[in-house]
């Protein structure tokens, strides 16, 4: 869940900021003008009918002037750059304006060609595979960033993109250009982070591979094992996650296991507990929405989870499930000034796929395999200086977030509410936790 919200806070980083708001036209005495009965768009065709009254129809059945006429086509051009069509322009063909008659020629700008620079290492299969509009279509900028955020998923790409004269009127090419680093990532790592009852001395391994295929999807691999086994304590876990981008959507999977083995003890006598789980997530993610300050998306997914428990060889039927949830959520992120907020809604639904165990009419105490419970998570990213000025901290290996997440079932159960300011390292956390255990 962390990890998530980083990542999302992140992306939002790239979001260009609001333009300036138009100024209202305001028509001076003194300036020659003509009365205006009806203005023509031309060429339009990317505005709907509502569009087109809403920027017209102040200007209509007034006296307009140059200052006006600028007015009319800055408010056509900026609406177009609100909408991402950032090379479309609004211009005044040569006309008689003493009939009452103002046409206004639009020429919306198409994307002629996209390609990579010579030197950004990317192919046209991963720009395909990233870009969800086509070429000869209208160049839309919402679609451009789009695509630099699915490359830019991937650590080693630091993708920018550069628009350039096409060779008609109005047309662009977008070219992306790329600064790539090594695609793999390979670590090896020795921690105290593990539980004392199945072993706190950790050995730990991951690779990362960006675009294993060429279709600028991501691979994931982690393992984890304890560092001193015995026949009382070990515990080992794995995961291998995988994403792929495809324009507007983003397709993810992971699979994770865990096994453990541990001995307690209970009014002088000692037993041996162990077990094992596994789990199945498949999530399918689309942006609905964006502009130059939010981003909106939806997701959903199904995941399934196994897990055995036992004491002494007995299977603990209690603590031992099969279960199949269905996912839906909403995401929203949102530039504030030059802070980022970023809000996590999501229902989890518990359903009877994939061999998951049947309800049964659960007891007090028995696991409910038909649940429903709705998760909401909040994260905010302060800029820098300001984390710095009410800190008067500046380390680094430190992060300041601020987070809050509220969880609800589906029965008569209260809310509640976790909210928390956190700055501090791994030492801290592994303190805390012993502390707490």
């Amino acid at each position: 869940m962390l990890e998530e919200q980083r990542r999302r806070l992140e992306e939002l980083k790239d979001l260009p900021g609001k333009q300036a708001t138009p100024t209202v036209p305001v028509t001076p005495a003194d300036t020659r003008c003509f009365t205006i009965n009806r203005i023509e768009l031309k060429g339009a065709d990317s505005l709907s009918p509502a569009e087109r009254d809403a920027l017209i129809t102040p200007f209509q059945g007034k006296c307009l002037g140059v200052a006006q006429l600028n007015e009319l086509l800055k408010a056509i051009t900026d609406h177009y750059i609100d909408k991402g069509l950032v090379t479309t322009r609004a211009y005044l063909p040569q006309q008689d304006l003493s009939t009452g008659d103002l046409q206004v020629l639009v020429i919306e700008g198409k994307l002629e060609k996209l390609r990579s620079d010579a030197n950004s290492g990317l192919s046209d299969r991963e720009l395909a595979m990233s870009f969800p509009g086509q070429e000869g279509q209208v160049a839309n900028l919402r679609e451009i960033e789009q695509m630099v955020d699915q490359l830019n998923r991937l650590p080693s790409n630091q993708a920018q993109m550069e628009l350039t004269p096409g060779q008609t009127v109005g047309g662009s090419d977008v070219v992306v250009k790329n600064t790539p680093q090594k695609p793999w990532r390979a670590n090896l790592s020795r921690n105290n982070d593990g539980q004392r009852s199945t072993g706190e001395q950790q050995w730990n391994v991951g690779l990362d591979w960006d675009s294993p295929l060429g279709l600028a999807d991501q691979l994931s691999l982690r393992g984890g094992h304890d560092a001193v086994s015995d026949h009382q304590q070990a515990s080992h876990n794995g995961l291998l996650s995988y994403s792929l981008p495809w324009g507007w959507w983003t397709f993810s999977y992971l699979y994770s296991e865990t096994e453990y083995r541990s001995q307690a003890e209970a009014d002088g006598f000692k037993f041996n507990q162990d077990g094992d789980s596994q789990n199945h997530q498949f999530r399918a993610e689309r942006v609905i929405h964006r502009d130059s300050v939010s981003k909106t998306s939806l997701n959903a997914g199904l995941a399934y989870l196994r897990t055995n428990n036992y004491v002494e060889d007995s299977k603990l039927a209690l603590s031992s499930n099969r279960i199949t949830e269905a996912q839906f959520g909403i995401n929203h992120g949102r530039r504030v000034g030059s802070a980022f907020v970023n809000i996590d809604l999501g229902m989890q639904q518990g359903i009877g796929l994939l061999d998951a165990q049947g309800n049964h009419d659960p007891g007090p105490g028995e696991a409910d395999a038909r649940y429903r419970k709705y998760t909401g998570t909040i994260s905010y990213l302060p800029s820098v200086s300001a984390m710095g000025r009410k800190s008067g901290l500046h380390q680094p290996g430190h992060r300041a977030t601020q987070r809050g997440r509220a969880v609800q079932s589906a029965t008569s159960e209260p809310w509640w509410f976790v909210i928390g300011t956190r700055l501090q390292g791994r030492i801290s956390v592994r303190r805390q936790r012993r502390l707490l255990a």
